[in-house]
């Protein structure tokens, strides 16, 4: 049995997890994030904090779903780029090596 079917979600996840995937689906019409650097969703990730830090009691949730939506998609890049580099590494060593004469 796999661990994420007994979890029971906490009420405080459950609203930052919504407020996460309403802030997506209203900028799904947005370039892809999944195109950027990690280095510019580090930046914007910078940004987004110092936002959160700064926010209101009202405005903190938002800010909150906008910090764990970066973080979200600079880990998701960080670990795909790993992925493609492991992959590049894994075909480079099927490469038939140069026979020397």
């Amino acid at each position: 049995m796999a661990l994420y079917e007994e979890l029971v979600m906490r009420p405080s996840v459950l609203r930052l997890g919504e407020a996460m995937e309403r802030k997506l689906q209203r900028d799904d019409s947005k370039p892809d994030w999944c195109m950027q650097s990690p280095r510019y969703l580090r930046n914007m990730l910078i940004e987004e904090v110092t936002e959160l830090l700064n926010a209101s009691a009202s405005e903190a949730l938002d800010e909150a779903a906008d910090v764990a939506n970066l973080a979200m998609m600079y880990a998701e890049r960080v670990m795909s780029e790993e992925t493609d580099r492991g992959r590049s590494m894994m075909f480079a060593a099927r490469e038939p090596k140069p026979k020397h004469h």
